[in-house]
């Protein structure tokens, strides 16, 4: 790992120390920087502000699952359902994350990185609506289970998905 990415992650590790104990808004760039053990000049360096610190991390992980998961452009049925797991042990993975984005009022990142990686399969318009109707549902779900306690597994959860995107059929 070179200097930039090391400090990189130094800083992102840091912001999130700090967001387990402070207020999102009352932290400040000298507390990142003290806590991570870099200079201001190295967060300048790299971002401009702490969202983006924030950014950068939540990029950082959907990568490295994106990188792990092998994504295929069209899924049978059964490799749906074992997509959908994939995905929500990921994200269940992530929930402290998530959590305290929740709490410092930037759940968008989460919703973000599921336009960003499902909007780049698009083909075409209809491609592009259906994958962010897609991913917004998905991450709403996600979202509801983190505020609701996560009381459900993550296969209870695919089967909710699985139930909701199944419309039933007129008579």
């Amino acid at each position: 790992m070179n200097k930039a990415e090391y400090s990189k992650q130094s800083m992102a590790k840091a912001l999130l120390r700090l967001m387990e104990t402070e207020d999102y808004d009352r932290i400040t760039i000298q507390q990142i920087v003290d806590t991570a053990g870099v200079s201001r000049m190295a967060f300048y360096r790299n971002f401009e502000t702490k969202d983006q610190i924030l950014q950068y991390h939540v990029n950082r992980i959907t990568d490295e699952f994106v990188r792990n998961a092998h994504m295929k452009e069209k899924y049978d049925n059964a490799e749906v359902l074992d997509y959908f797991i994939a995905i929500f042990r990921h994200l269940t993975s992530q929930r402290k994350l998530s959590s305290l984005l929740i709490h410092a009022g930037k759940f968008d990142l989460v919703r973000g990185e599921f336009e960003r990686i499902l909007s780049y399969r698009a083909h075409d318009h209809k491609d592009l609506y259906r994958y962010h109707f897609l991913g917004g549902g998905i991450c709403s779900i996600y979202y509801a289970w983190l505020v609701s306690g996560c009381k459900e597994s993550v296969e209870e959860l695919t089967d909710m998905i699985l139930q909701v995107a199944t419309l039933p059929q007129s008579s």
